[in-house]
């Protein structure tokens, strides 16, 4: 695999998260961010999609909405380092 930096969140408290990363084999994304452990939101998120529980080896997380731009700039193909 080779995974390509795209960036990180500039408001990050301590300067090293969320972060996100492409493979630049299969295009998916990879996030490092914060992890969704409430279980209200677990309770809302799960049912609104059909489900009851998040499936063995997944988990879910949380990202700054502005860091979408990294996602539609990446897909554009500019650097938004």
């Amino acid at each position: 695999m080779t995974f390509q930096y795209i960036g990180k969140w500039a408001a990050s408290p301590h300067g090293d998260s969320p972060t996100v990363w492409r493979d630049d084999k299969t295009g998916e994304y990879v996030m490092q961010g914060y992890r969704v452990d409430e279980a209200l939101v677990r309770d809302e998120l799960l049912p609104a999609a059909g489900k009851d529980a998040v499936p063995p080896g997944e988990t879910l997380i949380r990202f700054p909405a502005d860091m979408a731009a990294f996602f539609r700039e990446d897909i554009r193909g500019a650097d938004v380092r």
